[in-house]
């Protein structure tokens, strides 16, 4: 049997299967299937998965360890193609349907409350919640992409010596660390997810003050309190509720006046609707700051995505352009593509209003970076 190359961001084991968050067009073709003959189609496919996690589903396959591609298919038994083909399909019928159910929930009532992402902790364990939290050891993808979630925290953590610092969306606590080893006075993380503040707390206790608040209702934190708020990588989880809005309200609130919010989220234009375009992003922070400043992401968009990029320039539609310094093997990059990286001013010092910013430290492969001042 042919390998089936799949570039996917989950994988754990269920009676003998790996699963998969795999591209739907595969899916739809899995459900298709009805004989040996189809399946054998299917593995002899040589399209690829390259689609975000955001707009995939889930499917099976048994783990393989074939190196080669052999020159003639295998056989498969009728009777093993169709327990595959069900038990498949019906996980991922199971899954669209906790998908569909929890996010109908969460718009109707506008409240985020569902954890609709792969959470990845320091020591290397991983889990992805569906009806129940299933831990599994993160894969490598899940090991760039927290690399890269990291050095947001260390290119933030210039402007926090002596400040009272709040990380909004904090996840398992690491960040806090990086913040209060950089000088911070105090600090405080906050998540929405209970086990990610139970493994903080069991951590990083003696770094920062831990609490379980959603972004759009930070009520443990009073008025105009923090120096310095970051949420990196959590804005975008609360678009599709459309309450974005309310979030950059919360952020504002709790950052005194003169203080820096810092805020990364995905570019569309690499993470499909899982993020904002330049557009919405410049919009949103136009209606609660008069002084920002928006960072474009480093590696230019894939594929058709790139016309995109190529008419924002047109335009006169972007962000501030840094030629940056990136690591692109700690950078998780889709399966035969070869990156290109954006290209602008040298990186260096510039000034922001009363602060001034290293550039060197920018590592944003494909989030926008924002700076804000209240």
């Amino acid at each position: 049997m042919r390998k089936v190359k799949l570039v996917a961001d989950t994988s754990f084991k269920i009676a003998g299967y790996e699963l998969w968050n795999c591209h739907e067009v595969i899916v739809r073709r899995m459900r298709r299937a009805k004989g040996s003959s189809d399946v054998e189609a299917l593995h002899r496919d040589k399209n690829v998965c390259t689609r975000q996690p955001s707009e995939s589903f889930l499917c099976l396959r048994r783990p393989r360890k074939v190196q080669e591609l052999p020159k003639e298919p295998k056989k498969l038994k009728k009777s093993h193609t169709k327990e595959k083909y069900v038990l498949g399909s019906g996980l991922v019928l199971a899954y669209w349907l906790y998908n569909r159910v929890t996010h109908f929930i969460g718009n109707y009532t506008k409240k985020y409350y569902v954890e609709d992402f792969v959470r990845v902790y320091p020591d290397g364990s991983a889990f992805c919640p569906l009806a129940i939290k299933i831990p599994r050891k993160a894969t490598d993808e899940d090991i760039k992409n927290f690399l890269n979630h990291s050095k947001a925290y260390k290119f933030a953590s210039q402007f926090v010596k002596r400040k009272k610092v709040a990380d909004i969306g904090c996840g398992s606590g690491y960040g806090c660390e990086i913040l209060k080893k950089a000088g911070a006075l105090h600090v405080c993380g906050s998540d929405i997810s209970d086990d990610s503040i139970r493994f903080a707390k069991s951590r990083y206790d003696a770094f920062a003050e831990f609490s379980v608040q959603n972004i759009t209702s930070l009520n443990e934190y009073p008025d105009n309190f923090f120096d310095v708020v970051i949420s990196s990588e959590v804005l975008e989880h609360v678009k599709e509720y459309k309450m974005e809005q309310k979030a950059i309200d919360e952020l504002k609130r709790v950052t005194r006046r003169g203080g820096l919010l810092i805020i990364g989220t995905p570019n569309t234009e690499n993470a499909g609707t899982h993020g904002f375009s330049f557009d919405e992003i410049e919009r949103l922070l136009k209606k609660k700051f008069s002084q920002f400043i928006i960072f474009e992401n480093a590696v230019v968009p894939f594929g058709d995505a790139k016309l995109l990029w190529d008419k924002r320039i047109e335009d006169g539609k972007t962000g501030t352009v840094v030629s940056e310094n990136v690591d692109l093997s700690e950078t998780f990059i889709p399966y035969n593509v070869d990156p290109k990286l954006k290209q602008g001013i040298k990186p260096g010092r510039i000034r922001f209003g009363s602060y001034v910013v290293d550039t060197h430290l920018l590592h944003n492969t494909y989030s926008w970076m924002i700076l804000a001042i209240k």
